[in-house]
Parts: C-alpha cells; structure tokens; sequence
C-alpha cells in the first residue's frame, strides 16, 4: 500500500518501528530487526533465538495503550516447548527485571491477537505508554532496547536446552 493511502495508526507504527530500528543500530545492538511494518508486532530476524519456532518480538499496542517484547513460540512442538520453559518459570522471571508497578510479565497460552491458536509466548508489557506520543520514543526505544536484549540473554540458552 502507498504510503500516502495508511492510516495514522499504520503511518504512526511504521515510524516507530523504523526509528526503533534505527536506534538498534545507532547503539550497536546485537538485536536486528525486520523490515519495519504497519502491524502491531515487529518481530527479529530469524536466528536471534537459535531455534526454529522462536522469534523475539517487540509489539506497540494502541488500544491496550502499552508496548512490550516477548518471546514468540509457534510450531507443532509449541506446547511442549512452552510447557518445558513454564517449568523454568521462577528462574527465568528471577533472570529478568521489570516495575512490578507499571508492567506485567505473562505466560499465554493461545493466541487472541493472532490468528494462531497454537502459539504460546512469554511477554512483558508496559502499561500505560502511547507509542503514539513522539516526544516519548527515545525513552520507549531505549526501554525496548533493554528489554529485547535481556529476553534474548534469559532466553535463548534455555532454549538451545530444550
């Protein structure tokens, strides 16, 4: 689609995604993005977790009004891989830092977002943040930054295990 045909909503999310990747490279980041899209996730390149059925995702929601990253898992062996992780839940959220106060780390089963019933994912949102508020990015990317690379740090040697 044209760019002169998105809505604010698309035009707005493909900015932030951009700039997101922009700032990844700016600050010599390990973690690369895809190219940036006009949807609600943005997801890493492919190897970033080392295994097929794993993607390390960054998502802006403007309804829920929050943004987050996670941990992406689809594939015939989701649920087993998923269940084997939750099995390592206490280590895993000991491993990361979040404000209890203003985000939420969660274990889904399903997806509601996403067409995929069967995927599962392991996410922290931040509440309460617009990624519609420009003057805010440089404080969202920076935030987003951290959080994609701690995940990929918590994550991916569990994952190799598995």
């Amino acid at each position: 689609m044209p760019l002169d045909r998105l809505s604010e909503l698309d035009q707005t999310r493909l900015e932030f995604w951009a700039e997101l990747k922009s700032y990844l490279e700016r600050h010599n980041s390990s973690i690369k993005l895809r190219e940036p899209v006009t949807k609600h996730r943005m997801n890493t390149v492919s190897n970033t977790l080392g295994r097929k059925g794993f993607t390390l995702i960054a998502f802006a929601n403007r309804r829920d009004v929050r943004i987050g990253v996670g941990v992406y898992i689809e594939g015939q062996d989701a649920d087993d891989y998923f269940r084997r992780l939750e099995q390592q839940r206490p280590v895993i959220e000991r491993a990361l830092s979040w404000d209890r106060n203003k985000q939420t780390l969660c274990w889904v089963r399903g997806d509601n977002e996403d067409e995929d019933a069967q995927a599962r994912r392991v996410v922290l949102r931040w509440h309460g943040v617009d990624f519609f508020k420009r003057g805010e990015w440089p404080v969202q990317h920076r935030w987003l930054r951290e959080k994609l690379e701690e995940f990929r740090n918590v994550f991916k040697p569990r994952i190799a295990g598995l």
